[in-house]
């Protein structure tokens, strides 16, 4: 249950980050990138892994954690999501003028 909690804040901390960035916002983003936030999301990422197959090995031994597990595995992939949106909102640009 903690870890589910942990995961739906990242799912927050990302989301609101990618609402802050949109726009887009040329000198946010490049703040963001230049701090290496690439690499940060990329840690994510093996946390994520690691954590599935820790509890994938828990649950093969007590099937009463499949609700828990199922719970889990839903806050991680929507955290991911948010990640994903996160990162494209770096990569938005200003829309062309149909002069350009």
């Amino acid at each position: 249950d903690g870890r589910e909690k942990q995961y739906i804040l990242v799912q927050q901390l990302f989301e609101t980050a990618a609402e802050l960035v949109q726009g887009p916002n040329m000198a946010n983003q490049a703040l963001l990138l230049q701090n290496d936030i690439c690499a940060d999301v990329n840690r994510l990422w093996f946390i994520v892994r690691i954590d599935e197959f820790a509890f994938r090995g828990l649950i093969q031994d007590n099937e009463d954690l499949f609700d828990c597990w199922m719970d889990l595995l839903k806050a991680m992939r929507l955290a991911e999501v948010a990640a994903l949106r996160f990162l494209l909102s770096l990569h938005e640009e200003e829309e062309l003028d149909e002069d350009d």
